[in-house]
């Protein structure tokens, strides 16, 4: 996580003035270390929108609490993800499953 951690905060300082707060962060992927984004993303005070097309690597990842929802719906995750990053919540991870 600190490998992945250390690059969002580079991308924040270059592209958001220090902070990821109020930006949703789309990603895909949460095998192996994919699971290291999302957590990374909001440790940088920003939204993660991951897309994993395997339901298991979702629940595992909502059961280790590194994704707080998961969605099966993508127009719905979307909606929520935007809803977070209006509010300017940091803590909230979302998963979209298609």
């Amino acid at each position: 996580v600190q490998g992945t951690y250390e690059t969002f905060v580079s991308m924040a300082k270059q592209h958001f003035d220090g902070s990821a707060k109020g930006k949703w962060i789309l990603t895909g992927g949460l095998g192996g270390m994919g699971g290291a984004q999302p957590l990374a993303i909001t440790m940088n005070e920003g939204v993660c929108l991951a897309a994993e097309v395997e339901e298991w690597r979702i629940q595992k990842r909502v059961e280790t609490r590194y994704i707080d929802k998961m969605f099966n719906d993508i127009d719905e995750a979307i909606d929520e993800a935007v809803k977070a990053k209006e509010n300017n919540e940091s803590y909230i991870y979302e998963c979209i499953h298609f």
